[in-house]
């Protein structure tokens, strides 16, 4: 059982200040939708009822023997480990949970106030912190602390020695031991102004203005974006911390950064029984977080299952790094050049989310015709609307650009680099060797080719048509 105790407040001010104010707030706990489904792979993932069987290709599979695999419709005569040459239990995944472990869980605070400023204009300032009470961290006990190691040279990251089992059991893929982080907080201020004018031009005219300005951000050790376990683990962008190190607060998916909005709606009444109304919407925000990362990391890391989630090395000199050939040496110096911020991380890894997309300008333009009488004593209306969504692009087809985002439990980022090998493994030489990927070449260009045009969240205009009959 969960308590979320909460408790607000609202007081008013104004007579204490000669004018409208207002102080607002609240403190408590707060859960969210509960992921029942993490508890459910220990009954999934327990190492003798699962197993995987992977051949070259889905169609055309071959078994052991080299002829294809017959379909079987008896449930009681299905294949095993052992037709595979695997062994059958235990094998596969562990998921275990401690104890103590709590589904995710914060404490959230606000404060706000809303007063009136000289010229009819509502002013009003707020802020909300948020603490991670509860949240989750995987560890895969299964890998082998004796056999930890770091590269050669500069970069000097924590892998696994490749001369060395990895695994503690090779009969298991994965040993989860699930648990709960109290590190991780959220923060945003937010300042708006507002004001109502009457009969702007004639009676009947009423133009509502809203502009608003808001700073967040946000940090987790793991955002826990995946309804499964494996993936919560294995998809968690690191630099030089090895896959189990469950201590590196980062920069969370959910950071919102810098946002404006600001909106115009115009409404005029004529004829009785006529309005129109026209509003406008712009939407600033600073682009979504993403990663620099490898290609080919899994083979670099040497933890079995983890993902291509390490985050590139940025050198002071580009020497310090191997790379295939001497022009992939100098595309990676050259687009490290190119980029704000891998410049300021020379000498260091970059960090988790510390890369943002552009800062993204959207205008949306909304149309409303309205119709409206009072039939038997109700007031009824028939509305037309028309919604531009937008309405930036299809003022200019280079504006109004929208980007893709990059998500932990999907895609962690751009694979700048590919791992290809280490320079003398088998005499203990663990300098990676890299090639470059970034085919774009500039880091302008890579966002260039980043443009999203995913229906409402898109790049290209939208027109949208409706009428509503209200009664």
């Amino acid at each position: 059982m969960y308590l979320s105790p909460r408790a607000g407040f609202n007081y008013d001010l104004s007579e204490m200040a000669g004018r409208r104010l207002q102080l607002r707030g609240g403190s408590g706990v707060f859960t969210g939708r509960v992921p029942f489904v993490w508890p459910g792979g220990m009954f999934l993932n327990n190492g003798t009822n699962t197993g995987f069987a992977f051949q070259a290709g889905f169609l055309g599979n071959n078994n052991i023997d080299g002829d294809p695999i017959p379909f079987v419709a008896d449930p009681q005569q299905q294949f095993t480990g052992a037709d595979f040459g695997q062994a059958d239990i235990p094998s596969g995944r562990l998921e275990i949970f401690e104890d103590g472990f709590r589904y995710p869980r914060v404490w959230r605070s606000s404060l706000g106030l809303d007063t009136e400023l000289p010229g009819g204009f509502v002013g009003t300032l707020e802020s909300q912190f948020t603490k991670t009470l509860n949240n989750i961290i995987v560890t895969n006990v299964n890998l082998n602390p004796a056999a930890l190691s770091t590269t050669t040279g500069a970069e000097s990251r924590v892998i696994y020695n490749p001369n060395q089992d990895a695994l503690i059991d090779d009969r298991y893929d994965a040993v989860h031991r699930v648990g709960t982080t109290s590190e991780g907080y959220t923060y945003d201020v937010t300042a708006r102004i507002q004001k109502e004018l009457a009969n702007v031009f004639s009676t009947g005219d009423n133009l509502f203005l809203n502009l608003s300005y808001t700073f967040g951000d946000a940090y987790a050790i793991n955002d826990g974006t995946s309804s499964q376990i494996n993936t919560i683990w294995r998809t968690v962008e690191i630099g030089e911390q090895g896959p189990n190190d469950n201590n590196v607060l980062a920069r969370s998916d959910f950071s919102i950064g810098h946002r404006i909005l600001g909106s115009a709606t115009f409404r005029k009444e004529f004829l009785n029984n006529l309005a129109t109304t026209i509003s406008v919407f712009y939407t600033g925000e600073s682009g979504r977080p993403f990663n620099y990362t490898i290609d080919n990391f899994d083979d670099l890391i040497g933890a079995p299952g983890y993902r291509d989630y390490g985050l590139v090395y940025v050198p002071n000199d580009i020497s310090e790094m191997q790379f295939v050939s001497a022009d992939d040496a100098a595309a990676y110096d050259a687009f490290v050049s190119s980029s704000e911020y891998l410049t300021s991380r020379r000498g260091m890894f970059a960090e988790r989310n510390g890369s943002r997309l552009p800062f993204e300008h959207i205008v949306d333009l909304k149309f409303e015709q309205e119709l409206f009488a009072n039939l038997g004593g109700s007031a009824r209306s028939l509305s037309f609307t028309l919604d531009i969504f937008n309405f930036t692009n299809l003022l200019n087809r280079d504006w109004g650009r929208r980007f893709f985002k990059f998500t932990s439990s999907s895609n962690g980022g751009f694979e700048l680099l590919r791992f290809e090998d280490f320079v003398d493994a088998d005499n203990g030489n663990f300098t990676p060797v890299y090639s470059f990927r970034g085919r774009q070449g500039t880091e302008e260009a890579f966002f260039d080719n980043q443009i999203a045009d995913e229906g409402t969240y898109g790049s290209r205009w939208l027109i949208q048509t409706g009428f509503r009959l209200t009664f």
